[in-house]
């Protein structure tokens, strides 16, 4: 082989390993900023239904809190669990058991907005977690992300 095919072939072998690190890097920020617009759509749905939410609670109807949240997790992939807590105890939630010790602990949003928490669980699975407290009686509202559900709705796209 001569020296020109030698360099030809290295000059190749950089250009494409350039051209693989910048699709990845293309990919990773899509993801990321994929899955920062869920989380913000998630927090603007949170408020409004916090709104509902409120009258509910106000009217002591679980009937209906659990329609909404229900509703939350049953219209949206990504939402996994919901949780509605009042004083400092379950009132309403969509798990099958109980609700898992320290997930009511996470400090809710202020100024008007949810807070956002990087959680996972003991299997391993990751979540992002958003609390709003009501304008009612101790009351705050939880719902769950999953990470595994946004990166699933993104992969198609970033595949294509």
């Amino acid at each position: 082989m001569t020296l020109r095919s030698k360099i030809f072939i290295r000059i190749m072998g950089l250009v494409l390993g350039m051209i693989l690190i910048v699709t990845w890097l293309a990919c990773a920020f899509a993801a990321r900023h994929y899955r920062d617009n869920t989380v913000d759509l998630m927090s603007e749905q949170l408020l409004i239904l916090s709104d509902r939410a409120a009258e509910l609670v106000a009217w002591d109807d679980r009937l209906g809190l659990k329609d909404l949240l229900q509703g939350l997790v049953g219209h949206n992939s990504v939402v996994t669990y919901a949780v509605l807590e009042r004083f400092d105890r379950p009132y309403v939630h969509t798990f099958e058991s109980g609700v898992p010790r320290g997930l009511l602990d996470l400090e809710s949003g202020e100024d008007g907005r949810p807070a956002v928490h990087a959680i996972e669980n003991v299997q391993g699975e990751r979540f992002i977690h958003l609390a709003e407290a009501l304008p009612v009686e101790s009351a705050v509202l939880h719902a769950g992300l999953s990470v595994a559900q946004i990166h699933r709705q993104i992969l198609p796209q970033i595949l294509s």
